[in-house]
């Protein structure tokens, strides 16, 4: 991830789902649509001048006018950016996996610029248009003095991932291993540890106070005389940080998670959950879950969403993933996931349930007697109120998604064109065209059932209208689908391409469509809530 902030009522983070932006009070996914794929940013940089002036960069170069994002043509990978004035950035990163490379930006285009060589550059950050530094993957550090590059210093067979720059005889450098160097106008000189963990990203506010961020959650402070460790954010890693002032500092890092320094601690901000989310399922607008990675339960309230713990499947024994949640009642909640864990909410407490070690995928229920789950290797069990049994699939092929129409009629539908119903006694293979990857599967009734998936990476949905099968695709690209509904007229589809909508004619994108989804539901057609991979909840209504 990165951040950047024009004000400190304006602050931007870009992940691999796209863009969130701070304004003041709380962070919104910002809907502009990118004219590239925002995981071809999102391990580059974020950096502008102004609201109206941003560069995203990475795979690809984006720009931002204040109103939409185009495309720029580089000559280069890019792994950071930084400028002087609008007409004077410079960006460095590689070409083709080789040697380190310099881009720079006159206004009107981007060249590539003679410097020495080096591995592939990884940071630049300057104080001045004649006082640039840029930094590589073996520990070379580069300067431009307004004329040429020189390469000033080697710090040894380490990977610098930022360099910051508040004055020409103050600098900063910091890398894996703890590495943090400083330049006082004369030379390059290391400090003393103070971390074994890499460091991946610096800010320095205009008072001269730095932050350093990076894996397991570190965050250091340089006050000017030394460097010290601030109190613990309980996150994983951090990758990128900004601030508008000594207590008003950004972090963002692994899993979506953006964090807060307001002069006294860390604060982790609303919609960052330290995990992706899988599913989501409400059983009213006030009553609603979603469950996701590390055993990740999380609930909403009608106010606000909280974390719930998940139990123990055995001692010693936690539960690493959560894939799909379906309720019949408040006090009568499913969640399923990795390591065949079937969990339920009674309305007090969470508890686990005996299973074969499978990853189940997909639960769903006409009743609490009449709940199925299905996973890997064709692995299917029904509750009948009052324990699990397993029932053959006829199937080894992984089965992502179950749908229950009726005690006599369920679908279960999979990888390899692998289509199920249940009549009541017996599962049997239902042949579809085209023979794609099936996700999801979802029935307004037994004559109207749509199926979710992707032919050649390209997104499709199959409509069963009792007779004969329809496909329609959408003209989008992806493998995974989620699908919900709550009416013949009224289908959603959530996934890699962002939101669908089934109005009974046609499928359309959603215009409000936060990027790539992995679920959705809701209690009403208007409120849905969504889920992204970074931990991320957006509702819609």
């Amino acid at each position: 991830m990165a951040v950047w902030g024009a004000s400190a009522d304006d602050v931007w983070a870009l992940a691999s789902d796209g863009f969130r932006r701070w304004n003041g009070t709380s962070w919104y996914h910002h809907l502009p649509e990118l004219p590239v794929r925002p995981w071809e940013l999102a391990d580059g940089a974020l950096w502008g001048f102004a609201p109206d002036d941003i560069w995203a960069v990475g795979d690809d170069f984006a720009h931002w006018d204040g109103s939409s994002w185009s495309t720029v043509t580089a000559p280069i990978g890019v792994n950071d950016v930084w400028g002087a004035a609008q007409d004077d950035v410079w960006a460095v990163g590689a070409v083709d996996f080789e040697g380190g490379r310099v881009a720079h930006w006159n206004g009107f285009s981007w060249r590539e610029f003679r410097a020495p060589e080096t591995s592939w550059l990884t940071a630049v950050h300057g104080s001045a248009p004649d006082d640039v530094w840029a930094a590589g993957a073996d520990g070379e550090v580069l300067h431009w003095n307004g004329l040429v590059w020189n390469l000033i210093w080697d710090a040894g067979d380490v990977r610098i991932n930022d360099v910051r720059s508040g004055a020409r005889d103050d600098a900063w450098l910091a890398g894996n291993d703890g590495l943090l160097a400083h330049w006082d106008g004369a030379r390059w000189s290391t400090v003393e540890r103070f971390t074994a963990h890499d460091i991946r990203a610096l800010w320095t506010a205009p008072s001269g106070e730095t932050w350093a961020v990076g894996t397991d959650g570190i965050a250091l402070r340089w006050d000017g005389a030394h460097w010290s460790a601030g109190p613990s954010t309980a996150l994983e890693g951090l990758r990128a940080v900004w601030g508008s002032a000594g207590d008003d500092v950004w972090a963002v890092g692994d899993q979506g998670n953006i964090v807060h320094w307001d002069g006294d601690r860390w604060r982790r901000m609303a919609g960052a959950f330290g995990g992706s989310l899988r599913d989501v399922w409400a059983i009213a607008v006030d009553d609603i879950w979603a469950v996701g990675e590390r055993g990740r339960i999380l609930h909403w309230d009608g106010a606000q969403w909280g974390s719930v713990p998940a139990p123990v499947q055995s001692p010693g024994s936690a539960i690493e993933e959560l894939s799909a949640a379906w309720g019949a009642s408040p006090s009568d909640v499913w969640a399923v996931g990795q390591q065949g864990a079937i969990l339920h909410w009674d309305g007090a407490a969470w508890s686990a349930s005996s299973s074969p070690r499978v990853w189940w995928s997909a639960i769903h229920g006409t009743a609490p007697n009449d709940v199925w789950c299905a996973g890997s290797g064709g692995a299917v069990q029904h509750r009948d109120g009052t324990e699990w049994r397993e029932v053959p699939s006829g199937t080894v092929a992984w089965l992502r998604g179950v749908w229950a129409a009726a005690p006599d009629d369920a679908w279960a539908v999979g990888d390899d064109a692998t289509v199920l119903r249940w009549n009541g006694a017996v599962w049997t293979g239902v042949p579809v065209e085209p023979a794609g990857e099936f996700s999801d599967v979802w029935a307004a009734s037994s004559d109207d059932v749509w199926i979710a998936g992707s032919h050649d990476y390209d997104v499709v949905f199959l409509h069963w209208d009792g007779a004969t099968w329809a496909t329609y695709r959408p003209g989008a690209r992806g493998n995974r689908e989620s699908l919900f509904g709550f009416g013949p007229d009224d289908v959603w589809a959530a996934g890699d391409s962002g939101v669908f909508h089934w109005d009974g004619v046609a499928w359309t994108r959603d215009p409000c469509s936060p990027g790539a989804v992995t679920a959705i539901g809701g209690a009403l057609p208007d409120d849905l809530w969504v889920v992204a991979g970074p931990g991320i909840l957006r509702r819609r209504r």
